[in-house]
């Protein structure tokens, strides 16, 4: 068990925190999990190693080094595994926020400078667009001369909501980067929201929350993102949101945004309230992370795992975002194997988030199927 040494630790709105990472009995089963102790073999690129620097950096009061704590992919494939139910991505999340507190100047310039190793990942760079194009009007002129490709359809205009359908009002959360990417899915999944009997309501333009804040530890950028959600509800006078795209189902669940902005009460409606009726033949294989946990738990019982079963080793490298330069470089090892397995694999990938759309040629969105058969190719 770990000691920590936070100035701190007797802060009653940080004691969780602290409780939390004292959970870890250091049996370093965590380790055969993490991808990036797999690429470097070293104890400090691990869940273990990550926590122990982090409960000791209150004894000189000075940070990690960046390294250790940037690569990990908050990918939380340690959490599937551990005997004490540690949530090792939400305390390097809380971590990342209140001790290092990360301002989006000081970001931008780590993602600019990974940006000339993404050129092969249009995922990364579309997030980079996103993240950049919606954090403040400097960063904003930054992606249009770093990412000039996608600027123009990250586009932040805001035009007046206009509901459809009747019914429940319900807030469709789809993001700014699935809006560029997808906008003919969005549309669709927005009229089977109102033919189920639901009062659909948009805020193009005013989706920041469907970001990946939270992993890259934009303090500032994401307080003004939940505040600019919780004015969404107001409007529309809906408790109920479907997020579309997988980070904002992230989001509006995480406690960590619930307790520190006092967001209220939401029901995130599941995917099988609209798409009950898929059915998934194989070969193909589900995108699995945390971000798509919910897909990932309803699909598998519709799936004949002989087909659609991912090596273990492929899982984490799919919606991950890794914007800052080192955790870059232990995911592009990642995406280049599940690339090379997947061209070799007769079928396709079923995925819940934009990044990986982007990223494999052979990947669909789950919300596409609709409820029409998923086919061999």
């Amino acid at each position: 068990m770990y000691k920590t040494h936070f100035s701190w630790a007797n802060n009653p709105e940080r004691i969780d925190l602290v409780r939390e990472m004292a959970r870890c009995s250091q049996c370093g089963i965590c380790l055969s999990q993490c991808p990036t102790y797999a690429v470097k073999r070293q104890e400090m690129f691990s869940p273990r190693g990550r926590l122990f620097l982090m409960s000791q950096s209150g004894r000189d009061r000075s940070p990690p080094p960046p390294d250790y704590l940037d690569s990990c992919l908050r990918c939380a494939q340690c959490e599937t595994v551990c005997p004490t139910g540690v949530p090792f991505a939400a305390i390097i999340r809380d971590f990342t926020l209140r001790e290092l507190d990360r301002g989006v100047d000081v970001w931008a310039v780590e993602a600019l400078d990974c940006y000339a190793e993404a050129q092969a990942d249009p995922g990364l760079r579309a997030l980079l667009a996103a993240l950049l194009h919606s954090a403040n009007e400097t960063t904003r002129r930054l992606a249009a001369a770093h990412c000039p490709e996608w600027a123009p359809r990250l586009a932040d205009t805001a035009p007046s909501p206009r509901p459809t359908g009747k019914g429940e009002p319900v807030v469709l959360l789809a993001g700014p980067l699935l809006r560029a990417v997808a906008p003919d899915l969005v549309a669709a999944v927005a009229r089977r929201l109102a033919a189920a009997d639901r009062q659909v309501w948009q805020f193009p333009g005013r989706e920041r929350i469907a970001l990946p804040w939270v992993e890259s530890g934009l303090n500032a950028a994401l307080g003004e993102s939940v505040a600019e959600f919780r004015e969404n509800l107001e409007a529309a006078s809906a408790s109920t949101v479907f997020a579309l795209e997988a980070y904002a189902a992230r989001a509006v669940e995480s406690p960590l945004i619930h307790s520190r902005f006092q967001l209220p009460e939401i029901t995130v409606l599941e995917p099988s309230a609209l798409y009950d009726e898929i059915r998934v033949e194989g070969p193909v294989v589900v995108d699995v992370s945390p971000f798509n946990r919910a897909w990932t738990d309803w699909l598998e019982t519709r799936l004949d795992r002989r087909d659609a079963k991912l090596p273990l080793e492929l899982h984490p490298a799919g919606a991950y975002p890794a914007v800052t330069l080192s955790s870059q470089r232990h995911l592009a090892r990642l995406v280049r194997g599940k690339r090379r397995w997947l061209a070799e694999f007769d079928g396709e990938l079923l995925t819940g988030d934009s990044l990986s759309l982007l990223r494999y040629p052979k990947a669909r969105s789950l919300f596409e199927a609709g409820d029409q058969h998923v086919r061999r190719p």
